[in-house]
Formats: C-alpha cells, sequence, structure tokens
C-alpha cells in the first residue's frame, strides 16, 4: 500500500524470505483502516458496520422494555464509541462525517419511529450532537491532552535533573 501522489502505478515486486508481498489497497493498523491514496485517508465502513451491528443487538433486547430513553443511553453508551473511534487522530472527510451522521440518524428514526425531518428535533433534545461538532469537541481534548502530557514530561525532566544533580 502507497499514500502519494503516485499511489496507484504499479510498483516492483517486494519480497520477504523468498516470497513476493503482495500490494494492497486497505491496511488496518491499531483498529483503524488506512486506504492507498493520493493522501492520508481513513476508511469508516467498518466503524459503521460495528455501529450497526452493535445498535441492532442493543435495539432489539431493548424494543419490548417500551422505553426508548433507556435505547438511546444505551446507544451513547456502547454504539457511539464504535463509531468515533480514534476519530480525532485520523480527521474525518466531511462525507465521512455525514455518513456517520446518517448512522445516528438511522439509530433515532428506528427507536422513535419518527421522520427523517423530526429526527433533528429529537437529536437535539436527547443530546446526540452533530457529529462535526462531537468529532471537534473530541479533537481538542486529543490536542489539550498531548500538549498536558507534553508539559508534565517537561517538567519532571527539569525536576529530576535538580534533584539529582551531582554536586562537585
Amino acid at each position: 500500500m502507497r499514500i502519494s501522489p503516485i499511489y496507484n502505478c504499479s510498483c516492483a515486486d517486494l519480497t520477504l524470505c523468498d516470497k513476493d508481498l503482495v500490494y494492497v489497497s486497505v491496511v488496518k493498523y491499531l483498529g483503524v483502516y488506512i486506504t492507498a491514496a493520493s493522501s492520508f485517508k481513513c476508511s469508516y465502513d467498518n466503524a459503521k458496520l460495528k455501529f450497526y451491528r452493535a445498535f441492532n443487538a442493543l435495539y432489539c433486547r431493548s424494543a419490548c422494555s417500551n422505553c426508548e430513553l433507556v435505547s438511546v443511553e444505551l446507544i451513547k453508551a456502547y454504539c457511539l464509541p464504535m463509531l468515533f473511534y480514534a476519530v480525532e487522530s485520523t480527521a474525518p472527510s466531511r462525507r465521512n462525517i455525514r455518513m456517520m451522521d446518517r448512522c445516528i440518524n438511522m439509530a433515532v428514526m428506528k427507536i422513535f419511529k419518527v421522520s427523517s425531518e423530526n429526527c433533528a428535533f429529537m437529536r437535539y433534545y436527547l443530546a446526540l450532537n452533530d457529529v462535526a461538532d462531537l468529532v471537534k469537541t473530541k479533537y481538542d481534548k486529543f490536542l489539550t491532552g498531548l500538549i498536558v502530557n507534553q508539559f508534565q514530561t517537561e517538567l519532571v525532566k527539569i525536576a529530576f535533573d535538580e534533584l539529582f544533580t551531582i554536586v562537585v
């Protein structure tokens, strides 16, 4: 797999232990599917599949309870983390964000049996914000965590140097 402007050009075969390595278009690394493209791009189709699989399993068990709010809380707790796995570090495109938004809309429409026109109203009162806002929040939290960790590392280095300097 290659990520460059010439990603789809054929290359010389690579061998490892006298066996040819196969070029692939998608690689799974730490649960994130990276696709071959002219720039860094991830595929969220597997996350969508996992979301729907988890939602259908939860919905078939909670539908008979006649409590829609329980289903919504279960979606927030179990299904949304599957859909949003690593979005703060992979920067999804607008197309992928719209796909994630449609997943949530379909779940809300199925639970409350409403049309797509009423879905935005239901999501507002259920605190199921737009995916773009959720991704932005997760990204900001991710960057803040990186900055804080880097700051803490520098403080530990300074404290260590001051504590264990050899006085001559």
